[in-house]
């Protein structure tokens, strides 16, 4: 399921709020001359599983004195996806 926090309607209620015509009016203050010039070279998007386990690699990449830690004894590794906590933050769970 996509994750839309705004309508088009509410988008447009909100730049007449501020003045601009459009999303891309936001970033006229921004210089012609530091503006990227062509998209970003970004891989494609990933679900999040794949994303935390890449991430958890790039992690595990990271060497230095004794990394021994006690935390979570007894736990067993699964994933939870982030909207999880954004979730149980919500007064009402």
């Amino acid at each position: 399921m996509r994750y839309l926090p705004h309508t088009e309607a509410e988008i447009r209620e909100m730049l007449a709020v501020i003045g601009k015509s459009s999303i891309d009016a936001l970033f006229d203050s921004i210089p012609e001359e530091v503006r990227p010039k062509a998209p970003l070279a970004v891989p494609p998007p990933v679900d999040e599983a794949t994303l935390m386990t890449h991430l958890r690699e790039l992690a595990g990449r990271n060497t230095g004195a004794s990394m021994l830690s006690f935390l979570g004894a007894g736990a067993y590794a699964h994933h939870i996806p982030p909207a999880v906590d954004q979730l149980l933050l919500r007064s009402e769970f």
